[in-house]
């Protein structure tokens, strides 16, 4: 008989649902092997995957403490109107490096005082091993959406360089979750940024434009959708 059991499983990346077939781990020909030892290969997948990236730094050095809010944009539902241009309507183009995605898109807030960059968009850019992760129960870092009451899970922060309008910038940002908060963008920039770089903008029916910036100038990123 072949039971489908659900465990959870405690590991350092958090709390995981594991389903596992109990006839793979119960053998008839021996009463040795562990009726269960989920935990143990979730570890073992886990140490596998920490493998692929660096080590953590020693948690030593001052701890990271934070209080900081960042805004958004409340996407209307209009009847009729087309939700593929809703999607690009609010941000303007940027290249991240190194692989440079296509479609990547950021948003800038003037009631932003941090950056913050999506956790899944971190991913896809290739940049989870330069991520340093929070230290657990030493650093004490809180993102508050500006218009709500929503606060942020912050799992860490990494410095990206990316490329917007005629210019080059490296921002450190936050890693948070940006979908669950319904902000369809792979990043927000806030006063900071605008600050730090001393950046001039205009804004126009075509969006934001950087029309000055202290950083490097490079080949200009077109408002385009790329599809291959």
């Amino acid at each position: 008989m072949v039971i489908l059991m659900t465990r959870q499983v405690v590991t350092t990346g958090g709390l995981v649902t594991v389903d596992v077939l109990e006839s793979d781990y119960l053998s008839s020909d021996t009463d040795n092997i562990d009726p269960f030892d989920a935990e143990s290969g979730v570890r073992e997948r886990e140490r596998e995957l920490r493998s692929l990236m660096p080590p953590l730094a020693p948690a030593n050095g001052r701890p990271i403490v934070l209080s900081a809010t960042v805004g958004s944009i409340t996407m209307l539902e209009m009847p009729g109107e087309d939700p593929r241009v809703q999607a690009i309507s609010h941000d303007f183009p940027i290249s991240v490096h190194p692989l440079r995605l296509p479609n990547s898109r950021a948003l800038f807030s003037n009631l932003s005082s941090v950056s913050v960059v999506d956790y899944g968009f971190v991913r896809l850019a290739g940049l989870l091993h330069e991520m340093v992760p929070l230290r657990h129960e030493i650093d004490k870092v809180e993102i508050k959406d500006f218009h709500s009451d929503f606060t942020y899970v912050v799992y860490g922060y990494v410095t990206i360089l990316f490329d917007a309008g005629e210019f080059e910038f490296e921002e450190k940002c936050w890693v948070v979750n940006l979908m669950r908060a319904s902000q369809f963008v792979d990043l927000i920039v806030g006063m900071n940024w605008l600050t730090a770089n001393a950046i001039s903008t205009s804004f126009s029916r075509k969006g934001v434009t950087i029309e000055k910036a202290d950083a490097r100038r490079v080949r200009a990123i077109d408002e385009k959708y790329v599809t291959q």
